[in-house]
């Protein structure tokens, strides 16, 4: 049986690499222009003409005054979404009638700024002032100006969020099944505006961030709700073991100061996202016998998938999956009367921890301005939709 299942596992695994058509990374050195600061300063605008019967995407463009003077002529561009050039256009390289080849950024003295980035069958647009272009196979960011301002080094960058990008020096391309692009990296990082590179949680100290994962490796929720003898109640209420999972499941416990329990968990399933929310009022007797403990009440409902998103985008952001096991004086150590536990379980490890299970524990919510408390927040804001 396990040779069986051994050997389904490889043929799955093989069908799925095979699925995918790698994309070849393009070394190439052509020369780009850099914008100075007087460049900046916007002077006349040229309008987009074409001498066919519309402007749309691939016809021949050139780019007139408010004279009418022709100041970019036909014969080297095709149309490529901007209509009015203040500061740089995204245009076509168009050489001849037949054949089309970059899709660059020129300034009106037709300087080669950068190689744009198609989005959505069209130019990448700006987020939160920047857009995101190529240099030689390289990506960066680039203003409004068409001046790079964070360095065209990276394999892959994903848009700005928050003030902060997803960014790589190593990433695989490959298309899909439906012949969709995706990137694969095991080194993301986020970066500023300004191209700095911020700190994850995880960089606070190699020491520290291996003592966080062995205490989670040794420690599951059984044993932390042991040591505060809730374990008998938690468990009377059927909620699956996280480890054990193989979708994406986060899940917040809660267990007030009255005793009483709830536990909201949102799992990603093949067709559709749960939440299920059950709660338990807490007895009079500290150390319950099996028949004091009270029944839970139990509902459900599915989350859209924008919602889920957002979540999972919040849990990056607040880098949830670096956040040490222990936030003030909680833990299976501390006597405290109440306790908030956050779990997270996710198929393909975490990129930073290696690790696709976590757990934080928290005894007080704490002020707003805290990570732990904005997942929390999130949780329970996605609970009473």
């Amino acid at each position: 049986m396990k040779i069986t299942r051994l050997v389904i596992s490889i043929f799955s695994l093989m069908l799925v690499s095979s699925c995918r058509e790698y994309i070849d990374k393009k070394t190439t050195n052509h020369q780009y222009f850099d914008k100075s600061v007087s460049d900046t300063i916007s002077t006349e605008k040229l309008i987009a003409v074409t001498d066919e019967e519309h402007l749309q995407y691939g016809v021949r463009v050139a780019y007139v005054n408010e004279k009418n003077d022709t100041i970019i002529p036909f014969g080297k561009y095709a149309y490529y979404g901007t209509d009015t050039l203040e500061y740089y256009a995204n245009v076509l390289e168009h050489p001849n009638d037949t054949t089309y080849r970059r899709l660059i950024a020129i300034d009106r003295n037709q300087n080669v700024l950068f190689d744009a980035v198609v989005f959505n069958n069209g130019p990448e647009p700006f987020v939160e002032g920047l857009t995101r272009v190529i240099r030689n196979g390289k990506m960066g960011f680039a203003n409004k100006f068409g001046q790079v301002v964070i360095p065209c080094v990276y394999d892959f960058a994903k848009s700005f969020k928050n003030g902060k990008a997803e960014v790589t020096y190593n990433a695989t391309e490959y298309l899909n099944m439906d012949k969709h692009k995706k990137v694969e990296s095991d080194e993301w990082f986020m970066i500023d505006e300004k191209g700095n590179r911020l700190k994850n949680d995880c960089d606070i100290g190699y020491n520290l961030v291996k003592k966080n994962d062995s205490i989670i490796a040794s420690l599951d929720i059984k044993t932390i709700l042991e040591k505060k003898f809730w374990w008998n109640r938690w468990d009377s209420m059927n909620e699956p073991d996280l480890r054990k999972m193989t979708s994406e499941t986060y899940r917040l416990t809660n267990i007030y100061l009255d005793g009483t329990i709830t536990v909201i968990r949102m799992q990603k399933n093949k067709n559709a996202i749960e939440l299920i929310i059950k709660k338990q009022l807490g007895t009079s007797k500290y150390r319950p016998d099996p028949k004091d403990i009270l029944p839970f009440d139990y509902s459900e409902k599915k989350i859209k998938a924008n919602e889920w998103n957002d979540f999972i985008e919040l849990t990056n952001q607040m880098n949830f999956w670096t956040m040490p096991f222990k936030i003030d004086r909680a833990g299976p150590d501390n006597d405290g009367s109440s306790l908030l536990l956050l779990e997270g379980f996710i198929p393909k490890s975490n990129h930073y921890t290696k690790r696709n299970y976590h757990i934080v524990t928290c005894q007080t919510v704490m002020d707003s301005t805290t990570n732990f408390k904005k997942l929390y927040d999130k949780i329970y804001e996605l609970s009473k939709k």
